[in-house]
């Protein structure tokens, strides 16, 4: 074994193995989240949320890590959100599956509230075309409504 404090005998030696450069980073990506009002216990494909990955134009791996919703106008007997994302509009093609969360209402009240999910799922975008995402949610009682502000995604990118 080598020893690494003395490195007098080192020599390099050009290859031809070519090296690539990964970096990896945390970016936020915003849901469009104008359709997601009145939300209520079922899953509706026209109340979704989109959230649309402009190409790269490199190879790129995206992990997306957790997923922030703000809620507004939450009724008195909903209690939990469930989420479904998936890679069409008809919500049929699921990337991630239904998963439920409790509602933590604002400390200061006024029907609004947070919901979060940790997502920690691989997805690997290797082409030149932009990656859409649609989120669908539904509340965990019958007859009340929440509408969804914003929905956030943190992903971890990494480009080689």
């Amino acid at each position: 074994m080598a020893n690494f404090k003395d490195l007098g005998d080192f020599q390099y030696r050009q290859g031809t193995r070519k090296f690539t450069r990964t970096r990896k980073s945390l970016k936020k990506f915003s849901f469009d989240v104008s359709n997601a009002t009145d939300i209520t216990d079922s899953f509706d494909a026209s109340k979704d949320c989109v959230l649309v990955i402009k190409p790269l134009n490199e190879h790129a791996f995206l992990r997306p890590e957790y997923l922030v919703i703000q809620l507004s106008d939450i009724s008195a007997g909903t209690d939990a959100i469930t989420i479904r994302i998936t890679t069409d509009t008809a919500g049929d093609i699921v990337f991630f599956p239904d998963t439920q969360a409790t509602i933590s209402d604002a400390i200061s009240g006024g029907g609004v509230g947070t919901v979060a999910y940790s997502l920690q799922l691989p997805f690997v975008d290797t082409t030149d075309s932009a990656t859409s995402f649609y989120l669908f949610a539904k509340t965990d009682a019958s007859g009340e409504d929440v509408n969804i502000t914003s929905a956030d995604l943190y992903c971890t990118v990494e480009t080689y």
